[in-house]
């Protein structure tokens, strides 16, 4: 009976534990569309990552932008401004990521996945990840796309068809 007992507060401490938030972030819970654990810019350490509808305001926030970095910012002007975010929590340098799209994250049903960075650098060729996991980002024409950490920053890439 005591094992039974010590189990089940065992299991309420770390399993059913919520997702700590972050004091410095001003989310609204109801503009979360997702949101996991994923080492996507460490080997060692999970972040927060948060598919999010709308914009940090946050001046603390490193704003990152791997697919005006690809496309161009003239391509981007010509687009509507993009409402969703990705929006990263780095728990172990305590800084916080704010990824910005030009609309490929707006999708109605839009979702993102953590996938291992093994299976990235595998499906595309001379493509090196500086973390364990990378952020799957499917697309409406059913091309699967990938946000990953080179290292320095976060880089938007694909099959050759993407570029």
């Amino acid at each position: 009976m005591r094992f039974l007992i010590c189990t089940i507060c065992i299991f309420l401490s770390y399993g059913c534990a919520s997702q700590p938030k972050d004091e410095r972030l001003a989310l609204d819970d109801n503009k979360i569309i997702t949101r996991f654990n994923a080492a996507i810019n460490s080997f060692d350490f999970t972040s927060d990552v948060i598919l999010y509808k709308g914009r940090l305001t946050q001046k603390e926030s490193i704003v990152f932008t791997p697919w005006k970095d690809l496309y161009g910012a003239e391509y981007c002007a010509q687009l509507p401004e993009a409402i969703n975010t990705i929006i990263v929590v780095n728990r172990s340098s305590n800084s916080v990521h704010h990824i910005e799209s030009c609309g490929e994250l707006d999708a109605a049903d839009m979702m993102i996945y953590a996938i291992p960075s093994a299976e990235v650098e595998a499906l595309i060729p001379n493509i090196k990840v500086h973390a364990k996991e990378s952020i799957k980002v499917p697309t409406e024409a059913s091309v699967d796309t990938y946000l990953i950490w080179n290292g320095q920053k976060y880089v938007f890439t694909g099959p050759d068809e993407t570029a």
